[in-house]
């Protein structure tokens, strides 16, 4: 049976995995938005912990923090 999440939970989810693979990697978010932008993506420091304390960002948002953490792949369990 599909376990049923409300918006607030899955956007939890979202920031939480992301944090995670930045953590997992000895990454600080200063160090993420320099790889960011060695890939073209232009992020304050504002904006970044903005978009992850509210856990609402794109979904291009997280594949663009993967690549530039180095992460190729990351489980999703429930």
């Amino acid at each position: 049976m599909a376990c049923i999440k409300t918006e607030t939970e899955w956007q939890e989810l979202a920031k939480n995995l992301l944090k995670a693979e930045i953590t997992r990697r000895g990454f600080k978010y200063e160090d993420v938005i320099r790889a960011l932008a060695e890939i073209g993506v232009r992020e304050t420091y504002k904006s970044f912990t903005s978009k992850l304390s509210r856990g609402t960002f794109q979904f291009s948002f997280v594949l663009q923090c993967m690549e530039a953490i180095g992460c190729s792949s990351v489980a999703v369990s429930k």
